[in-house]
């Protein structure tokens, strides 16, 4: 049956729900809606999607297997929201499942739309002189925002947006499509200066193009890594954590190391030692950069394994790291190279990106639907060739 006809009726009410709540977070992004006060709108409408996905939920014939899964992940979720006085992880568990009445595939897909559309209102805002591209200088670093409320938001937000594509495009992706996303990746990088986003967005590229054109390369790379590629999660987490607590300030060669990963080995040891670590997280305000000025003394910790464990504790770091191991240990079983790949630059790239669990840039872990349903939505053959 053709991917565009299968839709039922609770798939339509869960992706109006879902163009709301990413659409609200998303735009917001953007200086030109940012400085419109929409705010108190935008939470009146994510309340809708958060309804309607709470129906969704509630509507569906759940089996008691998943229904314990939903209850244990529930509580767990609102024990740490109450630990961390953030209520954002309820809200994403709940998208979750109410996200399994569609597929892994469309939920990436409905995702890098809404992206596009962001992308495409904060550049074009910028470039007609709506809004002013406004110049972050870093040292001697010229950084353009580029209509996004800071300088790394495009770059990044692109490079989760290419995710999806090369995700969904596989063996159908053209050579032409490959020098298009380079080439804006190499825009970017010009007008931004995010190097570690260009270095993953350009390694990207390159695993693309390997496993769309020399695919006998591919299966020999992951014959010989396939049995460690579950363990990525939790050996880049331990490592990310290590390289924290052992830097040694006064050590020349630390601080190259730490100047390279642009001071977030001091920012992660100093986060440590001043918030510890607990086991269901712990309410902490991280103060970063933005348009705006910066209110109070900048904390800001970018590794995504370290802020989640300040954040969130132990266990829903576990949590997180089970759910990329979930679904690489899917993608393993399958033997699914164009998943592999794009999961394990995501894990790389969390070590200094705190955006692992950050569902407004990553929708990866939505890859958890196919993995817990055992089902491949990305490779029949009518699903690939109608992204």
């Amino acid at each position: 049956m053709k991917d565009r006809l299968a839709f039922t009726r609770k798939e339509i009410f869960y992706y109006i729900a879902l163009l709301l709540f990413f659409s609200t977070h998303l735009f917001n992004l953007t200086i030109v809606v940012k400085e419109s006060n929409l705010g108190s709108a935008f939470k009146y409408i994510r309340l809708i999607s958060y309804i309607i996905f709470a129906g969704i939920i509630i509507a569906s014939e759940i089996k008691n297997k998943i229904l314990s899964g939903i209850i244990i992940v529930l509580a767990l979720a609102g024990i740490v929201a109450f630990k961390a006085s953030d209520n954002t992880l309820i809200y994403i568990t709940v998208i979750f499942f109410a996200g399994w009445c569609s597929t892994s595939r469309r939920n990436l897909k409905a995702i890098a739309i809404i992206q596009a559309v962001t992308i495409m209102i904060g550049v074009i805002t910028c470039l007609t002189g709506v809004v002013e591209n406004q110049i972050f200088m870093d040292n001697m670093r010229r950084r353009y925002m580029l209509g996004f409320t800071w300088v790394t938001t495009l770059p990044i937000l692109f490079l989760y947006m290419s995710f999806s594509y090369i995700i969904l495009r596989r063996e159908k992706i053209t050579f032409i499509e490959i020098l298009c996303i380079l080439g804006i990746h190499i825009t970017l990088y010009i007008f931004t200066d995010t190097r570690m986003c260009f270095l993953i967005g350009v390694l990207s590229v390159l695993f693309t193009i390997i496993n769309r054109y020399g695919k006998n390369n591919i299966d020999r790379i992951n014959r010989k890594f396939r049995k460690i590629t579950p363990a990525v999660p939790i050996i880049l987490a331990v490592m990310s954590v290590l390289l924290a607590v052992f830097y040694n300030e006064g050590n020349r060669i630390w601080e190259v190391i730490n100047k390279l990963l642009s001071n977030r080995l001091y920012y992660g040891q100093l986060g440590i030692r001043k918030y510890g670590i607990t086991v269901f997280g712990q309410p902490i305000v991280w103060i970063g950069y933005s348009f705006e000025e910066m209110k109070g003394v900048y904390n800001y910790v970018d590794c995504s394994y370290i802020q989640i464990l300040l954040s969130y504790g132990i266990v829903f770091l576990m949590f997180v790291l089970g759910i990329y191991t979930k679904i690489l240990l899917f993608a393993k079983k399958n033997n699914d190279s164009w998943i592999t790949m794009i999961v394990v630059l995501t894990l790389i790239f969390s070590i200094t990106e705190p955006r692992l669990w950050n569902l407004t840039f990553n929708p990866l872990p939505f890859l958890l639907i196919d993995a817990v349903k055992d089902r491949n939505s990305f490779s029949t053959r009518e699903v690939v060739s109608n992204v």
